[in-house]
């Protein structure tokens, strides 16, 4: 399964373990960012990781869903 994540600061060192546990089960992980703990805003992170969840939804429902939450056209 493909899956996208992404985090703020705050979140790195949790998204870390989280990435490397997906990864060893197989998954294949699409990681939007941050990449350290330098203090960011998590929009720059969220909006990326929204949009490769609609574009590369297998899933109608998954598409619409992203779409409405982000109000992504």
């Amino acid at each position: 399964m493909k899956i996208a994540i992404g985090s703020d600061h705050a979140g790195f060192r949790y998204k870390e373990p989280l990435k490397a546990g997906l990864s060893a089960r197989g998954h294949s992980v699409g990681d939007f960012g941050t990449h350290s703990e330098e203090v960011v805003d998590y929009p720059i992170f969220v909006r990326p990781v929204a949009q490769d969840c609609l574009t590369g939804a297998s899933s109608w429902a998954v598409r619409e869903t992203v779409r409405r939450l982000w109000r992504i056209e």
